[in-house]
């Protein structure tokens, strides 16, 4: 890889050809209807079972793969994303630009079906087998597999994955390894999991994209792998251009046959939104990215009312929501009553008119999918303090709680956002507005990415307005949130209790009732403010072929089955 600054945010990628006369939007159609978003498939384990079981909520079924077509190898797939990685190691910084570049690169041992995107399928392994107890699995992973670089992929780099990312001081991934206790090479192609106690989710955790396994021998060379991405995957990471681009090439010794069919996969990084609509209207980019460089609700219509004889608008949920996040470890929002006139302040229904072009769904807490079978109710929810339509009584009871706090006057704060995404500046001033409604003065301290991720891991924020996400529609995702380890800092036990019980539940009607006792104690301890959760638009032109829009923004980053028609 030539690795030019990669903590440097450059400048984008300036498409001049593009820059033409007539490219405002015609008048949009009708919205498309909204689709509920796709619960997370339960997991059963079975002894010996050769691959996961997949078990979609009731009232949204799994929709059947689509046969699949002959694919036409060759070609080059680019797609656009908007900012640059504030590095490469996902062990070690969340951030969805890491897998928007390098998430071809890798593997896991399960995956989320890149044709069915709610099903859970096996990647490395062949089979596996778990204890009758649930606390013990024995995974037989597939053999022949190699690193990037030539050397064998084993059962020590899949036990040194795991453990690294539940013990590693470091790691950013400690709640999605959770209840890990121990992980080792039992043989060469056998891998043991120890867990402390049982988890519900724990394969809906492997599946995801976060759970990638990386190479034992060169993270212990290189001390990480900040600016290296070496992986089992269908692409290999040839070149890298801070603010430009990245590119990944075909793997040719791939461990799946006949895969992948393309050569390449271009990835230009287009910070402004107009450039970036414009490059996939003239097909200079062939499809769009995902969450903040998706297609927004306006250029959907537009696209599909005049260009849908050459592209598709895929519609899923994102997974992701607009918040505003109080650091509760400081002043003045360590006071509970600080943070209730927050949430009573903010207009939700206004939220999703302004600031997701009136398609979006209301919801409680972070990690919680709405409109679930694990969430509170709409019609109880939409009584809620807060949450209700009416904001009149909210906001008297916001300024009464805010002189008792001892402001009776207001008071001044800073809301850190990202300076490179105009989706959060608008959320900010949107939040910056609402609140000044019961007297709070918010500052906007828009930082670009990289100085925004490394003070939201040191905590150096009063509050974040934060395009925010979770990482699977199981509550399993609400790790980040209201988990012991959660990356906010925030401290409440009981929500540590409730959560950590829903997480061993592996009754389902049990684990629903601690769900909703989680979600009524983080509406009454508020450290975060969800102002809604978001639908995503994937622009794809139609010779892209074999791509589904992913459930979240974390899966279905490979593409090895994905080829271009001409």
């Amino acid at each position: 890889m030539h690795a030019k600054k990669l903590l440097d945010v450059g400048s984008c990628v300036t498409i001049v050809a593009l820059l033409l006369a007539g490219c405002a939007p015609a008048a949009a159609p009708p919205a498309p209807p909204k689709q509920a978003p796709a619960q997370a498939p339960t997991v059963q384990s079975k002894p010996a079972a050769e691959t996961p079981v997949s078990k979609p909520a009731a009232h949204t079924p799994s929709p059947k793969a689509a046969p699949m077509e002959s694919g036409r190898y060759g070609g080059v797939l680019t797609k656009s994303t908007l900012a640059d990685p504030p590095m490469l190691d996902f062990s070690l910084n969340t951030s969805l630009m890491i897998f928007e570049h390098v998430g071809s690169v890798y593997n896991g041992l399960f995956q989320y079906d890149p044709l069915q995107p709610d099903k859970i399928i096996n990647d490395l392994v062949e089979k596996w087998e778990a204890s009758p107890d649930g606390k013990v699995y024995i995974f037989h992973l597939k053999t022949g597999i190699k690193w990037h670089d030539g050397k064998p992929f084993s059962a020590e780099d899949a036990a040194f994955t795991l453990m690294r990312n539940r013990f590693d001081k470091r790691s950013q991934l400690k709640d999605y390894a959770g209840f890990i206790e121990k992980a080792e090479a039992s043989g060469p192609n056998t891998l043991k999991v120890t867990l402390e106690q049982p988890w519900s989710a724990f394969l809906a955790n492997l599946a995801i994209g976060y759970s990638y396994m990386v190479p034992k021998h060169v993270v212990e060379a290189k001390g990480d792998l900040r600016t290296t991405a070496i992986g089992t995957g269908p692409f290999k990471l040839k070149d890298y251009s801070s603010g430009v681009r990245s590119e990944v090439v075909k793997n040719p010794d791939y461990f799946i046959k006949g895969r992948p069919y393309l050569d390449k996969i271009s990835v230009l990084i287009v910070r402004d939104d107009a450039v970036r609509f414009a490059a996939f209207r003239t097909g200079q980019i062939k499809l769009t990215g995902i969450s903040n460089s998706a297609l927004s609700s306006s250029q959907a219509k537009f696209v599909k009312a005049v260009m849908s004889d050459k592209v598709n608008v895929l519609v899923g949920p994102a997974l992701a929501f607009p918040a505003f996040i109080m650091q509760t470890r400081n002043k003045p929002w360590d006071d509970v009553r600080v943070r209730q006139a927050a949430n009573l302040a903010i207009d939700r229904m206004l939220a999703i008119k302004v600031l997701e072009e009136g398609e979006a769904d209301v919801g409680g807490i972070p990690g919680v999918v709405p409109r679930s079978e694990w969430s509170i109710p709409e019609d109880e929810l939409l009584k809620m303090p807060g949450i209700r339509p009416s904001k009149e009584a909210d906001r008297e009871q916001a300024k009464k709680l805010l002189a008792e706090a001892g402001f009776p006057g207001g008071l001044k704060t800073k809301t850190l956002t990202r300076a490179d995404y105009s989706s959060y500046i608008y959320l900010a001033q949107f939040v910056q507005n609402q609140l000044a409604t019961v007297g709070i003065d918010l500052e906007i301290d828009a930082q670009e990415g990289a100085v925004y991720m490394e003070r939201r891991g040191r905590f150096a924020y009063e509050t974040m307005s934060s395009r925010a996400t979770t990482v699977m529609a199981d509550p399993d995702g609400a790790s980040k949130y209201f988990g012991a380890d959660n990356i906010y800092g925030f401290r409440d036990e009981k929500s540590f209790e409730l959560f950590s019980k829903q997480r061993a539940a592996m009754d389902v009607a049990a684990r629903k009732k601690l769900v909703i006792e989680l979600q009524k104690r983080g509406l009454e301890v508020v450290p975060y403010v969800v102002l809604s959760w978001a639908y995503q638009r994937v622009g794809i032109w139609n010779e892209v072929r074999n791509y589904k829009a992913p459930i979240g923004n974390y899966n279905n980053h490979k593409f090895q089955d994905v080829w271009m028609a001409k």
